[in-house]
């Protein structure tokens, strides 16, 4: 594996098992939109780094895992990165702006983050799918994924 793809899920799995263990920390990162607004604009990030539970966490990992190769060899590290800030502060941007008058509103997740590369995917769907088919770092996913644009591209 990617050591830039390992660095952000091991990011992602410190940040969340220290959440899931002090409560306070869960409070003080996690995005919420009153205290954003007050001035506290670390949690536009940190959020991205915390999970509700093991399940959320394992979801959005595992998501991060098998996209994440075939959109690092398209695009490069450095465009790699680049998608995951982006991605990750486009999605709490849009949720800032879309729940601010809701101060008690709060989220936290790398879904944001992980589905730009979903989208990344989306968007390239045949060209990537065919390539990733070809030349398979996980068969059974590239398969399925084929198959899928495959049929999508019929429609």
């Amino acid at each position: 594996m990617n050591p830039i793809v390992l660095t952000i899920i091991a990011a992602n799995v410190l940040m969340s098992f220290k959440g899931f263990n002090d409560r306070y920390f869960f409070e003080r990162y996690k995005f919420q939109v009153g205290p954003i607004n007050a001035g506290q604009r670390i949690r536009l990030l940190s959020s991205a780094f915390l999970h509700v539970d093991i399940s959320h966490l394992l979801f959005n990992m595992l998501t991060l895992y098998f996209f994440a190769d075939v959109v690092l060899w398209g695009v490069g590290p450095l465009n790699f990165i680049l998608i995951y800030a982006v991605s990750l502060f486009a999605g709490n941007w849009f949720s800032l702006k879309r729940h601010s008058s809701e101060p008690y509103y709060s989220a936290v997740g790398a879904s944001g983050a992980v589905m730009g590369y979903c989208m990344l995917r989306s968007c390239s769907c045949r060209i990537w799918a065919f390539i990733y088919f070809l030349f398979p770092s996980r068969f059974r996913l590239g398969f399925l994924e084929f198959f899928i644009c495959f049929i999508r591209s019929m429609a």
